[in-house]
C-alpha cells in the first residue's frame, strides 16, 4: 500500500513552513529561511499563499542577474502560484507532481489551511527507506531471520 503525505507530517519529515510576507525584501526572507535551517519559504500576501521563494530562485533571479537583495521584494523574483498537494495524496502521486512541473518543493495543504513544505529530496529518501525495509523484510522471508552477532 502506498504510503501517504499525511503519515509522512505525523513522523516529523515534512517541515514547518518558514511564512513571509510579499513585500518582505529577499534578505530578510533568506535571513528566516537560514535561521530556520530550511531550503524555502511560502509567501503570503495577508492570508492568501501567493508564492514560493526557494533557494534556487535566490540564486537565479537574484544573486546571478545581480540584483541587491535588501533593495528586492520577495513578490518580485518568487515563484508564483506555487504547486500545492493536498496531504491525503500519496508519496507517489507528490513526486509525479514534482516531476511534471520541474519543481523541488511542494506546499502541502490540510483543507484550506497550508500545513507544512516537502521536498522532493525527502520524498526520495522515504522511498530508500521504505524499500530498503521491504528488502529486509522479503530477505527474512527467503532466508529466514538474520541472526544478530553479539
Amino acid at each position: 500500500m502506498q504510503r501517504r503525505i499525511r503519515e509522512l507530517a505525523r513522523e516529523g519529515t515534512i517541515h514547518r513552513p518558514v511564512r513571509v510576507d510579499v513585500h518582505f525584501d529577499v534578505l530578510e526572507t533568506v535571513h528566516q529561511i537560514v535561521e530556520r535551517h530550511a531550503a524555502s519559504a511560502l509567501v503570503f500576501d495577508g492570508h492568501e499563499l501567493v508564492g514560493m521563494l526557494t533557494e534556487h530562485d535566490v540564486l537565479t533571479r537574484v544573486v546571478q542577474r545581480g540584483r541587491d537583495p535588501s533593495e528586492t521584494a520577495t513578490g518580485e523574483v518568487m515563484t508564483v502560484a506555487p504547486l500545492t498537494i493536498d496531504i491525503d495524496e500519496t508519496i507517489d502521486g507528490a513526486l509525479r507532481a514534482m516531476r511534471d512541473h520541474d519543481v523541488t518543493h511542494l506546499a502541502v495543504c490540510d483543507g484550506f489551511q497550508t500545513v507544512g513544505v516537502i521536498a522532493r529530496s525527502d520524498l526520495l529518501e522515504v522511498n530508500a527507506r521504505d524499500l530498503a525495509a521491504e528488502n529486509q523484510l522479503l530477505h527474512e522471508y527467503i532466508h529466514g531471520p538474520v541472526a544478530s552477532v553479539l
